[in-house]
């Protein structure tokens, strides 16, 4: 999806005329990827807010450990900590890959490889046309 909204996108841009070129199905493909790419860094900027919450909880229930006075929620408070220390936050699809910024970067590396493979093809088949 995303590869073939890229396509839509950039094909104007190095295959065609800039007087050619259809600006309703420029329009049209870039709200397309907008509406495939916008869920993904929601969910990939609230992961990484997430984690980045969870790392300063266990900087705050260690402060709280030196102020409070009563033994028993101390107590209470130190294992949530070292449970927090020694647990790792990270959002995984099936611990196949993070849903974080690398998410992100390697979708970004991996469209802008095929979008060129594609266009050199492409511009291989227009050269031997001629």
């Amino acid at each position: 999806m995303l590869i073939t909204a890229m396509y839509d996108i950039t094909k104007p841009i190095f295959m065609m005329d800039l007087n050619d070129i259809d600006y309703i199905d420029l329009s049209v493909s870039v709200f397309y990827f907008l509406q495939c790419i916008l869920p993904l860094l929601i969910l990939t900027t609230t992961v990484a807010s997430l984690t980045k919450e969870s790392r300063k909880m266990a900087r705050t229930v260690d402060d709280c450990l030196e102020i409070i006075q009563d033994e028993k929620i101390k107590e209470t408070l130190s294992q949530f900590f070292n449970c927090l220390l020694h647990t790792n936050v990270k959002f995984t699809v099936f611990d196949w890959f993070a849903l974080d910024g690398t998410l992100l970067m390697s979708m970004t590396g991996s469209i802008t490889t095929y979008l060129v493979i594609i266009f050199e093809f492409q511009m291989q088949g227009y050269s031997s046309c001629n």
